[in-house]
């Protein structure tokens, strides 16, 4: 209340706190198993992205096999406040060529995810980015690596050599 017995608004304006992320993690990483699809969210240059649900990793791998249907990819988390604050990511996947129609050779994919500093969907504070070989095409071997960007610099990496599986050859 004022001297003068008027009521006056003595408070400041609430401004939201911007997210802090003060470090990141892989918490496991490997050959992944997923429930089905939800949504395809967008077309990649090569293949497309899809929202899985269920996803667990399956067995702790470096070294990926190359066989259709694999999938391989990596658990990360964000650390920061505030608890709960959404965080815009990019994640981008390194990979030896691959032939886009489109686009021709590409090196790279990338796309946007959210992050929820201390919460996600699966209530561990996680998030799993990762990769399926869904044609013949989309598996070349190599060094690859899966990373976590914020305002473009690499939060966590997590790297993988893809290998032919036993009985194939190389092209």
């Amino acid at each position: 209340w004022a001297p003068n017995g008027s009521a006056r608004n003595v408070s400041a304006p609430v401004t939201a706190r911007a997210a802090q992320v003060q470090s990141a993690e892989i918490v496991s990483y490997g050959i992944v198993r997923a429930g089905p699809a939800v949504a395809t969210v967008i077309k990649a240059n090569v293949g497309q992205l899809e929202t899985l649900t269920l996803t667990q990793v399956t067995q702790t791998a470096d070294v990926i096999p190359a066989v259709v249907g694999t999938m391989f990819g990596a658990r990360f988390r964000l650390r920061g406040e505030p608890f709960g604050e959404p965080v815009s990511v990019t994640v981008r996947v390194l990979h030896p060529p691959l032939r886009d129609p489109s686009a021709g050779v590409v090196t790279e994919q990338s796309w946007q995810d959210q992050f929820m500093l201390g919460v996600s969907a699966d209530m561990l504070g996680t998030r799993l980015e990762g990769w399926k070989f869904s044609t013949p095409e989309e598996m070349p071997t190599g060094d690859w690596a899966i990373q976590v960007l914020r305002d473009g610099q690499v939060l966590a990496e997590k790297r993988f050599t893809v290998v032919p599986a036993m009985g194939q050859t190389t092209k």
